[in-house]
């Protein structure tokens, strides 16, 4: 979708694409689309540009908030520009030369995917634990499982709002 000097493509899935994610961007660049941020709804933005041959990469940032700066300037040093950070996580970084490697070695990608899937497994539990607890709760104080399943639904949107740090 087109709106203005922009356009918006919705994400394969960085988490689970990652690779097939920055080949679109890549692409995208050598039409003219510079890749700009992911946006909230999971959609890539670009920016109308001249054609140029980019190569982006991502990578997942597992450390503290005050370690971003020095990890951010340790892939500057090695050539790569940050374009943005999604969810606090998620880094994309673009380059004009393709020779220079995000990863140097299959253990480090390797690290990085292993820690992905551990925060993933977390959040997931977590999430699991709040619909065990909420359906329970439910069941409980309303005495039925799907007549008031749309209240529930409600109460635990409004408590995964209230936190939005633990998801």
């Amino acid at each position: 979708m087109r709106i203005g000097n922009r356009k918006y493509l919705l994400s394969l899935g960085v988490a689970f694409y990652p690779e097939k994610e920055m080949l679109r961007l890549n692409q995208q660049a050598q039409l003219g689309w510079h890749f700009v941020k992911m946006n909230v709804f999971g959609l890539l933005v670009f920016q109308k540009a001249a054609p140029q041959n980019l190569f982006y990469a991502v990578d997942y940032f597992a450390g503290p908030k005050e370690e971003l700066a020095d990890y951010l300037a340790l892939y500057a040093s090695s050539g790569w520009n940050h374009v943005t950070t999604f969810g606090k996580r998620y880094c994309y970084f673009v380059s004009t030369n393709k020779s220079i490697p995000l990863f140097t070695d299959e253990q480090s990608y390797r690290s990085r995917i292993l820690q992905e899937w551990q925060q993933q497994l977390l959040r997931s539990c977590w999430a699991t634990l709040l619909g065990i607890i909420f359906y329970f709760c439910g069941k409980i104080i309303f005495g039925s499982d799907l007549v008031t399943w749309p209240l529930l639904f409600l109460a635990a949107t409004l408590l995964l709002a209230s936190f939005p740090v633990i998801f």
